[in-house]
């Protein structure tokens, strides 16, 4: 699709003509037809550029907008995913995982887009949810209202 709007339902000849048109764009920008989807299909964060899967209205959705370099760069989707499970003696173990990284608003920061690679892969990270474990995985500690930037 070329914009974000939603389309009506379309007749066997609207869609003859849309992958018409994909496919001449496709070799018109890349020169050839067997791309693959991670090619055009992007998750970009500040420097990061990744091939990503998913779409729309899927588990692991990425909606896209066309970019001017012609590939498709997610801009909405999946942005937090959580699996939390209990063991039989009802010990809790969960697993996480956010596109952006956990500093979505510093691009300075090594957390802008950390995670990227991780969700690209549909991989999860453990979730730190003790003293001890959060401990044990610090970077810095500091008192809310003091912290140094």
């Amino acid at each position: 699709p070329k914009d974000d709007d939603q389309f009506p339902a379309l007749g066997r000849g609207d869609l003859v003509l849309r992958l018409e048109d994909s496919a001449h764009r496709l070799q018109q920008r890349l020169g050839h037809l067997d791309v693959a989807f991670g090619e055009v299909h992007r998750l970009r964060r500040g420097a990061v550029d990744l091939p990503v899967g998913g779409g729309p209205d899927t588990l692991h959705a990425v909606y896209a907008r066309e970019s001017p370099d012609g590939s498709y760069v997610g801009w909405a989707g999946d942005s937090y995913v959580l699996m939390v499970a209990w063991d039989r003696e009802g010990q809790v173990q969960a697993r996480s995982i956010n596109p952006y990284g956990s500093a979505t608003r510093d691009p300075r920061s090594k957390h802008f887009a950390d995670q990227a690679p991780l969700f690209v892969r549909q991989e999860l990270k453990p979730v730190w949810r003790t003293e001890a474990e959060v401990r044990a995985h610090l970077e810095r500690e500091y008192a809310p209202g003091n912290e140094t930037r």
